[in-house]
């Protein structure tokens, strides 16, 4: 079977347009106003508040919360919580 070159060219031209998800790298969320903190490592594109993404303080309400990108460490240890968090709910 032989493909046409111009037929190449517009499945070529497609797959420029086409943008593939990627999951976002570690945060580290904390509250000025009562000191909590989570670091959390996404398992995927997708975001859950309240698991994945903090918009305000669950423990006090206070918004907005300080975001920053999280350290070698509290990341490794975010994607062992949520593993653990995964296991537990079997």
């Amino acid at each position: 079977m032989r493909i046409e070159p111009r037929v190449l060219h517009r499945i070529a031209a497609k797959c420029d347009e086409i943008t593939m998800p990627i999951r976002p790298p570690p945060r580290h969320f904390s509250c000025p106003a009562c000191h909590w903190s989570k670091t959390v490592a996404p398992v995927s594109d997708v975001l859950v508040p309240g698991h994945d993404h903090f918009a305000a303080c669950p423990k006090c309400g206070h918004a907005p919360l300080d975001s920053k990108a999280a350290v070698a460490m509290p990341a490794v240890f975010g994607q062992i919580a949520n593993t653990l968090e995964k296991w537990f709910k079997r």
